[in-house]
């Protein structure tokens, strides 16, 4: 757990969420993602002294502790929580993204999201569908170090990915440069 990347995350949101999962799980959270929370309890009333805050951070924030009692915020992988498979990463909307595929097509995610985690070639992904008040399922990005889910990740709207995909698709119609046809190859084959 990286305080100092998920303080960033929580500033840019202006949400400061500590969320009580059940059997005493707690994760942090900016409304959108969540990491858990390791080694201490935290109340909401603490998180501008655990973070560093400075006053005017603070005045912008909101600051909130909430509690979630389904399986979706417990830390082992749930039954049925389908893998995925790390393809990449790629830049675009001015930000690095991670890519995903899944049985169903691919996902999406800042890295910045992912940064407060411990990633590693061990580290593993899957897809855990949440429910919002109105029963509308949306998905999370599960990372596990080992058997502990270290977060729950938002990942990037449908519209943006599907925008990712058409320009991905684009540079595929070209060719992969092979330095020939010009008229210097002799050269360039002779220097190496």
């Amino acid at each position: 757990m990286k305080l100092n990347k998920i303080k960033a995350l929580c500033l840019e949101a202006k949400r400061f969420t500590v969320v009580e999962g059940p059997d005493g799980v707690q994760w942090f959270s900016n409304d959108s993602s969540l990491w858990l929370c390791v080694g201490v309890r935290v109340e909401c009333n603490i998180l501008v002294d655990l973070f560093g805050l400075s006053v005017k951070q603070a005045e912008k924030c909101v600051f909130r502790g909430i509690t979630k009692d389904g399986d979706e915020y417990g830390i082992a992988m749930a039954d049925g929580e389908p893998e995925l498979e790390y393809m990449g990463d790629v830049w675009d909307f001015e930000q690095q993204i991670m890519a995903f595929r899944s049985a169903e097509g691919l996902l999406f995610m800042r890295r910045a999201s992912a940064e407060p985690c411990k990633i590693t070639g061990d580290t593993a992904f899957t897809l855990r569908m949440f429910e919002d008040d109105d029963g509308n399922r949306f998905p999370r990005v599960a990372v596990y170090h080992g058997m502990i889910c270290e977060a729950l990740l938002r990942p990037i709207d449908k519209v943006y990915a599907d925008a990712i995909v058409k320009r991905l698709a684009r540079l595929s119609a070209f060719p992969v440069w092979t330095g020939k046809g010009g008229e210097n190859d002799e050269e360039v084959d002779k220097a190496g």
